[in-house]
């Protein structure tokens, strides 16, 4: 089992992320005048991603202005995203393996793998990657190659949808990616969403070498957690099991009837490249802190399945034909779309996992302050259910914690979750990033602008930031002239009328030429729609 699920970027790998900015910026070259309008760009794609994806269409991928916004802005910070996850999984790959990546876009996950995974740099690998759109492919390619020049890697640009892809790749894959992904597959009225990502999984499962992996990755919202739990619960009826971050194969408690969050992690910005913090300010965007959702899984061995199979003993094995994906039997699944593999994984699961195993904690949320407390709770995961662990606040996001669990099973009366109080941090155990260090009594040290957590926040959300002014008599900011607000808005570059900066030549206004009104007025940016409703995050 995986002990600490993520770790903080070393000094080499913030380099090597500095370097991969530096390609970026070498792969999509501006003028002065696309320079001015690049916040612009990035404050419209991302209100495109997060709040009217209604509007959203593929064609943004051929749309220069808005491709060379996501390359500068959304790339890098996806990997930084990747870069604490990717050197804390097992990923076993031998020598001239194949890797397939679904919605490949700017080649998001071979350019992560190249950053965190430095003993693969030598290795010949073929990376197939994959995307309904070329564009996008192609200029990550060119990234790729300004990053590691000398690189072996063979990569492969595939273009089509996941149905298509999946269906005419017939190599076996060490590692099947899919970032930020999954949450563009829609159900149908025919198909529920449960059953179109048993299928999708389904077939994943048949296009794995025997020890390969399946890795998905979601931005960490309410509909990022859902999908992971979706997929890790149809994951069994594909006979794959989940190694990250599930300490165990039982249900999944953020399906529970009574679940009110979502699993996922967060971790903050320290480590992100200047270029990339300075442009996200003159965007007028806030990244405080990263948080993702994913799922590791990998296939079940042979001894696994026939112990599992006693649990079952009536099912018969579908081999996982071409017929699962896309046919009439997709609509004829069990309603979790595992058809009863589920139970029979979670009947077998403690007998696969060790003592220790069965006693570890998987811990989820950010801290949360209770009532009557002294200090911050977390919530985590375990083969009991939900757990609302004490004593955790120096505890990393994503930790496995090996627990005495209490003879009388406490409950939390708002969740139901399992109260257990964590083993004491070890005195010279440093701190997470932004956490106050040990030994320390008092409030934490939470990281810089964000405050501590809100006693009415609920399970696996993070804390809000406070608004309004500064309290009398404390010092801070000077406050803005008269007539400004207390954000600023980037000015928007001067050009004739008609005329953007992407569509002509950067040149001087015509004498005499009044200024067109500005496409995107000073405002506030508007209030974050509550999670897993139209308006939340789903950033690529």
């Amino acid at each position: 089992m995986m002990r600490n699920l993520f770790r903080p970027p070393s000094e080499a790998l913030s380099h090597d992320m500095t370097a991969a900015v530096k390609a970026v910026h070498a792969a999509t070259p501006l003028s002065g005048a696309h320079a001015k309008e690049l916040p612009f760009a990035v404050r419209d794609l991302s209100r495109l991603l997060t709040q009217d994806r209604s509007q959203l269409a593929a064609s943004y991928w051929v749309n220069k202005r808005l491709l060379t916004a996501y390359c500068r802005y959304f790339l890098p910070w996806n990997l930084l995203r990747l870069s604490w996850l990717l050197p804390g999984l097992d990923l076993p790959l031998p020598p001239h393996a194949t890797i397939l990546d679904l919605g490949s876009g700017p080649l998001t996950m071979p350019l992560a793998l190249w950053i965190t995974k430095p003993a693969w740099r030598e290795m010949p690998l073929t990376i197939v990657c994959s995307d309904v759109s070329p564009a996008p492919m192609a200029l990550g390619r060119d990234i790729f190659r300004r990053l590691a020049p000398d690189c072996p890697w063979t990569i492969e640009l595939v273009r089509g949808p996941l149905e298509k892809v999946l269906r005419e790749f017939t190599r076996p894959a060490a590692l099947i990616t899919a970032g930020n992904v999954l949450n563009e597959i829609k159900p149908s009225r025919e198909v529920p969403l449960q059953n179109r990502l048993a299928a999708l999984t389904r077939r994943i499962a048949s296009r794995l070498a025997d020890d390969g992996r399946f890795l998905a990755v979601e931005p960490g919202t309410r509909l990022g957690g859902k999908l992971m739990a979706l997929t890790r619960l149809a994951a069994f009826g594909a006979r794959l099991v989940p190694e990250a971050p599930c300490p165990h194969w039982g249900p999944c408690p953020m399906l529970a009837e009574r679940a009110t969050g979502w699993c996922h992690f967060s971790h903050i910005t320290g480590a992100a490249p200047k270029d990339l913090t300075d442009l996200t300010k003159r965007a007028g965007l806030e990244k405080d802190s990263l948080s993702l959702s994913c799922m590791l899984l990998r296939r079940v061995t042979g001894e696994e399945l026939r112990r599992v199979e006693k649990h079952l003993p009536n099912v018969a094995d579908d081999d996982f034909d071409d017929e699962w994906f896309g046919g009439p039997d997709e609509a004829d699944m069990d309603e979790d779309g595992s058809d009863g593999w589920a139970e029979a994984f979670a009947e077998a699961g403690p007998e696969m996992f060790s003592a220790e195993e069965r006693n570890t904690v998987r811990i989820l949320s950010d801290p949360i302050r209770l009532p009557g407390l002294p200090e911050p709770a977390r919530y985590a995961c375990s083969a009991r259910g939900l757990v609302l662990a004490h004593n955790a606040l120096r505890v990393p996001s994503g930790a496995a914690v090996t627990v005495r669990w209490p003879e009388s099973q406490p409950r939390d009366p708002k969740t139901g979750a399992l109260v257990v109080t964590l083993p004491p941090v070890a005195a010279k155990t440093p701190a997470p990033a932004g956490q106050a260090a040990p030994g320390k009594p008092g409030k934490p040290a939470w990281p810089r602008k964000q405050p501590p957590p809100s006693e009415t926040a609920r399970p696996h959300e993070s804390p809000r930031r406070p608004s309004g002014p500064a309290k009398p008599g404390k010092p801070g900011k000077p406050s803005a002239p008269a007539g400004q607000g207390t954000k600023s808005t980037p000015p928007r570059p001067e050009k004739t009328a008609g005329q953007t900066a992407w569509d002509k030549p950067d040149r001087p206004p015509k004498t005499g030429a009044s200024r067109p009104p500005a496409r995107h007025p000073a405002r506030k940016s508007p209030r974050p729609a509550a999670p897993g409703k139209k308006g939340e995050n789903h950033e690529r």
